[in-house]
């Protein structure tokens, strides 16, 4: 199991050879655009909310652009590669981000965070 979990984890290296299927989009000031890659099966194994978004009824089996307009990039970052490794160093964020991150994980559903 744990050589699982592990190879779960360097899913988002690109290195990896495997290609993500959803990219979340932060505008930032300007016309900068950060990106937040992921793939949809281990995000919805994490989630109930991205299951029924990504494999709800009529779903195509395409790549996806999401543009997310209510969360810092940072903090939807750091919940993406908690969902991928299922651990973190609290310790090393700041009050402000574990707050939104708290809160972003009591929206999408993860218990474990």
């Amino acid at each position: 199991m744990a050589a699982l979990v592990e190879k779960i984890a360097k899913c988002l290296d690109p290195i990896s050879g495997l290609r993500t299927d959803v990219t979340f989009l932060f505008k930032q000031e300007g016309l900068l655009v950060k990106e937040v890659k992921a793939h949809k099966l281990i995000l919805a194994l994490a989630s109930d909310v991205f299951k029924r978004g990504f494999y709800g009824s009529m779903k195509e089996d395409e790549e996806e652009k999401i543009d997310v307009k209510d969360v810092r990039q940072e903090v939807f970052q750091v919940m993406i590669e908690f969902i991928y490794n299922k651990q973190s160093d609290w310790k090393e964020y700041s009050l402000s981000l574990l707050s939104s991150l708290y809160d972003l994980g009591e929206r999408y559903n993860i218990e474990e965070m």
